[in-house]
């Protein structure tokens, strides 16, 4: 009986200690409030064989370090074949269809930045 009562108290205790106090905001939302940018890792790289520019973005076709092909969508830049290109990890598009291209891409990555190297 003491055991059950412990190990619901226990339990209680650490789903309080889960949230901020009321009014308070988390600390994504108080990052938010300041101005604290979650920093941006830059940690996929490979060379473009194509770059396609579509409204805002560039949807770029990249052979990755591994060798694999993959699209990448990004903000809208000039690239060149050849040019080597870094990008965070985005989220992942399968069957995109790109009505202004007329296609549809199997899977596409949707980046926030890609930083062409030197």
């Amino acid at each position: 009986m003491r055991l059950a009562l412990l190990m619901i108290l226990s339990s209680y205790a650490l789903l309080l200690q889960a949230a901020p106090p009321p009014g308070h905001p988390s600390t994504g939302q108080a990052a938010e409030l300041m101005g604290i940018e979650n920093p941006v890792v830059f940690s996929f790289e490979g060379r473009v064989l194509q770059a396609i520019d579509s409204n805002n973005y560039t949807f770029i076709e990249v052979q990755a370090a591994n060798q694999s092909i993959l699209w990448v969508a990004a903000p809208k830049l000039v690239l060149q074949p050849g040019q080597l290109i870094s990008f965070p990890q985005g989220r992942l598009m399968r069957n995109f269809y790109s009505k202004k291209h007329q296609r549809t891409f199997a899977q596409i990555w949707f980046v926030s930045q890609v930083i062409p190297q030197r």
